[in-house]
């Protein structure tokens, strides 16, 4: 009988737990049948750094994306562009060349 409520007292603790997840002091705890884990503050500062490092790589490669991904943009303009050019000269019209001025 005794078992039966601690099983049932610690299947309650882990819905709640499980379904009210957060980083609250209230939620803190540990369950018994929990898998649980000490590090040393060195292996801790050592997982911040690595975390930080690689949010810094992350960052630096959304930051590439994203200028590839403007770069595309611009193709795609000017292909778009060549492509009536190109239409227009099929066509017998006269076309103005536009002098756009590149930045270094």
């Amino acid at each position: 009988m005794a078992e039966e409520i601690r099983d049932d007292l610690t299947s309650i603790l882990v819905k709640e737990k499980t379904e009210k997840y957060s980083r609250r002091p209230e939620y803190d705890f540990v369950l018994p049948s929990e898998l649980t884990v000490t590090v040393t503050l060195m292996e801790y500062r050592s997982l911040i750094t690595a975390k930080g490092e690689y949010d810094k790589e992350i960052e630096r490669q959304k930051d590439e994306h994203y200028k590839q991904w403007k770069e595309i943009e611009k193709l795609k303009a000017e292909n778009e562009k060549l492509k009536e050019k190109v239409i227009a000269l099929l066509n017998g019209e006269t076309v103005e060349e536009e002098k756009e001025s590149e930045e270094a």
